[in-house]
């Protein structure tokens, strides 16, 4: 929980997070199909919270909970390693960072604990910060990031860090886009199976959103040993 990883500690910590949250997301999925009287899960029309809401889901929907609060407990030692990591890089993405996903974890709790059908206000309130939280830490930083390797020609800041981070800012910008779209064409409440469908996006952000943490803690790890490494030759010698 300490948030000091190395390549082999962070290929085990990320491999048991995604298996448990793929898993149990998985799982949740399938009992939906089983136990709902209604159509079947689609991603186009259901809210990913809906695997996690007892009426919807009464065989899965406690999966969907351990899923979010194994992904929260996860985010702690992230946030710690992030922000050692990216303040060695530029301080105040760090804060940022840490700032924005600080506040999603606690959010990731109260979204596992408290379903739409239990209450609709203090659910979607949590959904936002949870998974809006995540996604501007990342956003904010990668643009950070991004804006200081080209401005200020920051060679501490590696290309492997700006590609993923350059990848989720075009991905983002283009799904913004996508319901802005839809919406001023009247379409963002009935986009049926198409590429303007919300819950779609919604589930893409998350997917994102992982995707982001794996492609990007490698690189920092690899740039905070580089980094070390001049250090102990220098203490050494």
């Amino acid at each position: 929980m300490s948030g000091h990883f190395t390549t082999r500690t962070a290929i085990i910590f990320l491999v048991m997070v995604m298996s448990v949250i793929g898993g149990c997301l998985s799982t949740s999925w399938m009992l939906y199909e089983s136990c709902n009287i209604g159509p079947p899960y689609s991603v186009f029309i259901h809210q990913i919270s809906y695997l996690g809401d007892p009426e919807m889901n009464p065989c899965g929907a406690f999966l969907f909970t351990v899923a979010l609060w194994t992904l929260a407990i996860a985010a702690i030692p992230l946030v710690l390693f992030y922000r050692r990591a990216l303040a060695a890089l530029k301080a105040k993405v760090a804060g940022v960072f840490a700032f924005f996903f600080g506040l999603s974890i606690p959010a990731m709790f109260a979204v596992g604990i408290v379903p739409s059908s239990l209450d609709p206000y203090v659910h979607l309130v949590t959904a936002a910060v949870a998974f809006g939280g995540a996604g501007l830490a990342y956003l904010l930083s990668g643009i950070g990031l991004i804006t200081n390797k080209i401005h200020d020609h920051n060679e501490k800041i590696p290309i492997a860090l700006v590609i993923p981070f350059l990848a989720y800012i075009i991905f983002i910008t283009f799904g913004i886009a996508v319901q802005i779209y839809a919406y001023v064409e009247g379409l963002f409440y009935s986009s049926g199976e198409t590429l303007l469908s919300f819950t779609l996006w919604e589930w893409l952000l998350f997917i994102a959103i992982l995707g982001i943490c794996v492609a990007t803690t490698f690189p920092l790890i690899q740039s905070r040993g580089s980094q070390a490494s001049p250090n102990s030759t220098k203490r050494s010698v």
